[in-house]
């Protein structure tokens, strides 16, 4: 077989693993926040997600991009002739969508090469894909998802206008208006990815030296410190600290955490994935080496100072979580800094296997192998329990789970039109699958949860039926 239908076949591999991905999302239902968000939209802000965008920056969070995020699809829905649910789905696929998209957009730093780019976006999709440990609040909950997930699409989009300014356009003496967008957006998602966009401007002007302080780099940090300080000084998060009692910002304790989330991930996600991790690993060296003149990796102030960064995001926002919050990352965090950790580190095998002396010499054997490592790595991931968990959840789980859910909605709209207003529904009987359950409603009426979902509802209470009721 030629090693052009190799690497098709390794397209298409991956291809089907991601596009397993993409699939789960079309069994999602609204969890969680989701019912408070779509309640004061719906009955208190008239479906308009700028005013609840200002509502949750002065009563509860400064993160105004995901906030009018989260909003979005419950707007969209208003406007256009399908129901909530539809359009709530639509949402999550487009947003998991975009992570795809992006690190396509991504690989135009690393090559020209159209086949090359798929390949590679693909691989690290997937892989990113697979390394994530909640899934469920991370990419299939719009909640969720519009905090972290599209939030590290919207990052590397940053990442490329980035690297642009300090290459391609390092002698303009103003940065482009995409830029400063991407960059006002960007911050707005979260405090984390807010801190490692500061982190890359700087890495940037430091690795370009004089040339990189100018005009342009000192407007491009004087803006992130002015985004910052629209988002961390917003009236809402003042609001909602005050009633935290977690002991914070103590740099020990959150050390402390840094270490067992490391421990943790370590067990967890790393461990399990070793064949997968160490294929792509070797997968990266070998298209290195044997695709160099595909590859711009030349000069390392154009992709270093962007490894660097992808790299010590990882721990550097686990940190920062735990250091402002007092307490562990949660999995969504690891989620989003993973992903930023394992594209780094396929950029940096990349580049080992560019600058190896062997791929100086033409493309020999590193060509020949480079298609079979990535199909051998497709064949781990594919392979690899997590990915058959998800898969096996799809076909057994996610119908059942969609026909409790569904009859739990038809029961709520009949006891609507029967004009009740105090509701017990039917817990659910099937054993919940992480990847689409992150939490239910309860026998008490007065659990947050609960009251959210009452005034999505307009009822005036709901709860669980006690147990074999």
């Amino acid at each position: 077989m030629s090693h052009q239908k190799i690497q098709h076949a390794s397209t298409l591999l991956l291809a089907y693993i991601g596009g397993i991905f993409l699939l789960t999302s079309f069994y999602t239902f609204l969890q969680g926040d989701d019912f408070c968000t779509f309640g004061r939209l719906f009955y208190l802000h008239n479906s308009n997600p700028f005013t609840e965008t200002a509502f949750l920056y002065n009563e509860w969070t400064g993160r105004y991009t995901s906030s009018f995020l989260i909003a979005l699809p419950g707007s969209v829905s208003r406007i256009v002739p399908f129901d909530i649910l539809t359009v709530y789905r639509l949402f999550v696929f487009a947003y998991l969508l975009s992570v795809f998209a992006a690190f396509y957009a991504f690989s135009r730093i690393l090559t020209d090469n159209t086949g090359l780019r798929l390949l590679l976006s693909l691989l690290v999709t997937d892989l990113c894909l697979l390394l994530m440990p909640d899934k469920a609040m991370g990419i299939y909950w719009v909640t969720g998802s519009a905090v972290y997930c599209i939030a590290i699409s919207a990052f590397l989009l940053l990442a490329v206008r980035i690297h642009d300014e300090y290459t391609t356009r390092l002698e303009a003496r103003w940065p482009t208006a995409s830029t400063m967008l991407l960059l006002f957006a960007v911050i707005g998602f979260n405090e984390l990815l807010a801190i490692s966009a500061g982190m890359l401007l700087g890495l940037y002007t430091l690795a370009h030296g004089r040339h990189g302080w100018n005009r342009k780099a000192v407007l491009l940090m004087a803006a992130w410190a002015v985004f910052m300080a629209v988002t961390v000084l917003a009236p809402g998060n003042f609001f909602r600290d005050g009633g935290l009692t977690t002991e914070r910002h103590k740099i020990g304790p959150a050390t402390d955490m840094l270490i067992a989330a490391l421990r943790h991930y370590w067990s967890s996600a790393m461990r399990p994935t070793v064949p997968a991790l160490l294929l792509a690993l070797a997968s990266g060296v070998l298209i290195g080496m044997g695709a160099r003149k595909h590859l711009k990796l030349e000069a390392w102030r154009a992709w270093g100072p962007m490894a660097a960064c992808l790299l010590l995001s990882f721990p550097i926002q686990l940190f920062i979580y735990s250091f402002l919050a007092g307490e562990p990352a949660p999995g969504r965090v690891i989620d989003q800094s993973g992903s930023l950790l394992w594209l780094g580190v396929i950029l940096l095998s990349l580049a080992v296997g560019w600058h190896l002396p062997v791929a100086r010499h033409g493309q020999g054997w590193p060509a020949a192998a480079a298609p079979y490592a990535v199909l051998a790595a497709g064949l781990a991931q594919l392979l690899h329990p997590e990915f058959l968990s998800l898969n096996q959840d799809l076909r057994s789980f996610a119908p059942g789970y969609g026909i409790e859910q569904t009859a739990r909605i038809q029961a709520i709209n009949q006891a609507l039109a029967a004009g009740q207003k105090t509701l017990s529904v039917n817990q659910f009987t099937l054993e919940p699958a992480r990847w689409l359950y992150i939490g239910d409603i309860t026998p008490d009426p007065k659990y947050w949860l609960n009251a959210c979902v009452a005034t999505y509802y307009r009822l005036e209470q709901i709860s669980l039926k006690p147990a074999g009721q």
